[in-house]
């Protein structure tokens, strides 16, 4: 072989190697710009998951408050209506403030037909049930039409019952929400 073509041959290895060179840079950048674009994905899926898992939480927990709050308020309005049938007339404010917190307490637990778990909702049923009894007693109470059978006793038991599943459900429910007895978050 002479030496022009031994340089010739060296010159196209090195033009080779150059462009292999560059070629497997290229294809190691690419590799690597890939690998951090899915970690961006996956980190944005993460993101969005727990995003979304905060909206929930968030959702459960206002759905909880209304809860707790309407029921409440239900029943503190209830308690102070068989009290005036025991004691004195029943005023119209009260008994537009027995319809108000009635309606608030039906709306409350149509969300929360929606987004309490079984168990709570299961509880939650129990005290509109109760709820819907008391409140009929203490109407045909107030029109005089009772029933030979309905007592404003029965009355007050039942609206001990639902202080005592208030209160069941308050705690279940917080401790859904991951809260403590004495308040920390878990």
């Amino acid at each position: 072989m002479s030496h022009s073509v031994s340089t010739l041959l060296l010159a196209v290895v090195g033009v080779l190697g150059t462009l292999a060179s560059a070629l497997l840079t290229q294809c190691g950048a690419m590799k690597a710009k890939q690998t951090e674009l899915d970690q961006a994905q996956r980190q944005h899926e993460s993101d969005r998951v727990a995003d979304e898992q905060r909206a929930a939480i968030q959702a459960r927990r206002a759905c909880y408050i209304e809860v707790n709050q309407t029921f409440r308020h239900y029943q503190a309005a209830l308690d102070d209506y068989l009290s005036s049938l025991l004691s004195h007339p029943v005023t119209e404010g009260q008994r537009a403030e027995v319809e108000e917190t009635r309606h608030a307490s039906r709306d409350a637990y149509a969300e929360a037909q929606m987004i309490l778990p079984e168990e709570l909702l299961d509880r939650a049923a129990e005290l509109v049930k109760r709820f819907n009894f008391v409140y009929g007693l203490l109407k045909r109470f107030d029109q005089n039409n009772q029933r030979p059978d309905d007592d404003l006793d029965t009355a007050r038991e039942q609206l001990d019952h639902v202080t005592a599943g208030l209160y069941y459900l308050r705690q279940r429910m917080r401790a859904e929400l991951g809260i403590s007895d004495s308040g920390q978050i878990l």
